[in-house]
């Protein structure tokens, strides 16, 4: 990604910034570019019916049985158009993350921060 502030890796709200197509000094890539279309064609199903389309795979979090202990991540590959066959949900995606961090007393009250 080319960027006028360095940006090596996503961050916190870019998922946000790339729906609203907000990239505040960014320069936007082909893949920034495809991001945006499917999160904005994920939130128009989203608003239109109140779910979302199933072909996209894209779960809750907490759609796995087990959860907080085990839990569901949408992984998303550089995305396409409709139905996003390159992406899946995967069930505990980071679950050696998930490990070092209850070794430091990040338990089940904190499933969301990693």
């Amino acid at each position: 990604m080319s960027s006028t502030y360095n940006i090596t890796w996503a961050y916190h709200t870019w998922d946000y910034n790339a729906a609203l197509e907000s990239w505040s000094g960014v320069q936007p890539q082909a893949s920034d570019a495809a991001l945006s279309r499917m999160l904005q064609d994920l939130w128009y199903d989203f608003m239109a019916d109140g779910a979302l389309d199933p072909a996209t795979g894209w779960r809750s979090v907490e759609d796995v049985p087990g959860f907080p202990t085990s839990y569901g991540t949408f992984v998303m590959a550089t995305p396409t158009r409709p139905p996003y066959t390159n992406s899946s949900f995967v069930v505990d995606y980071k679950t050696d993350t998930c490990t070092m961090l209850y070794s430091h007393g990040f338990d089940a009250r904190f499933w969301w921060c990693d």
